[in-house]
């Protein structure tokens, strides 16, 4: 038979065993714990790590984004600078060739002067004539006061002219200084757009200039009219005088 000491250590070891098992449980269950808080805070760690790449690959992708278009934009205004010059340089020789040819229009026409004298001396002519023709006929007082009338109109008429040219004239020279103030603006441009108002202006100015003298033209051809209509004899004695000596004895 089994003695009773030998039962009492057969407890003890039973209850030593389970007091085992209840620590060994404690701890695999303190274990576990600890694992699952490890775990959970890797996974967090990881979920925040992977999140912050993320965040850095938007980003890279947006920096390089704005890179590219920036790129883009860059190329653009540089090929839009390229076109703005070409136009520019186009828009120069245009301006240049403008120039060359309104220097050669600058030129006064030297008939103006010549057409200012020969008024004047038609005018003494006509004096002259109306002055001699009334002397030699004896005609009555009111053939007189015609012939003065004449005389008188042909004046005017010379006066007319004259004022006309020299006004013409002023005209001219006044274009002449405009032009050639256009002209060292077209020259001095820095923009497509001053080159270009500086452009305008200068044919504006050509334009004028070429009006006046068309006008002058007409007032020349006019005058060439009339002496042709009114036939006119020069006196002998005035014949190769701009004007007549005889009028002034």
């Amino acid at each position: 038979m089994t003695s009773l000491a030998e039962l009492k250590s057969i407890e003890q070891q039973r209850l030593a065993d389970e007091r085992t098992a209840v620590m060994r449980a404690e701890e695999l269950r303190i274990q576990a714990l600890v694992d699952a808080e490890r775990q959970a805070r890797e996974a967090s760690e990881r979920k925040v790590r992977e999140d912050r790449e993320a965040q850095l690959a938007i980003e890279r992708a947006r920096v390089d984004a704005e890179r590219e278009a920036r790129l883009r934009v860059e190329a653009a205004e540089q090929a839009e600078r390229a076109r703005q010059q070409l136009a520019l340089e186009q828009e120069r020789q245009a301006q240049e060739l403008e120039l060359r040819r309104a220097e050669v229009a600058k030129k006064r026409p030297t008939w103006m002067v010549a057409v200012t004298g020969l008024a004047l001396a038609l005018a003494a002519v006509l004096v002259v004539f109306t002055v001699k023709a009334v002397a030699a006929t004896g005609e009555s007082e009111q053939a007189k006061q015609k012939s003065d009338l004449i005389a008188q109109q042909a004046e005017r008429d010379a006066e007319d002219m004259r004022t006309q040219l020299d006004k013409l004239d002023g005209d001219l020279k006044t274009l002449d200084g405009n032009l050639a103030v256009a002209l060292d603006r077209v020259a001095k441009a820095q923009s497509q757009a001053e080159a270009k108002a500086a452009g305008e202006e200068v044919k504006r100015l050509a334009n004028q200039k070429r009006e006046s003298q068309r006008l002058a033209a007409e007032i020349r051809r006019k005058r060439e009219h009339d002496e042709r209509i009114r036939g006119v004899k020069v006196d002998k004695d005035c014949e190769g005088q701009a004007v007549c000596k005889k009028a002034f004895k």
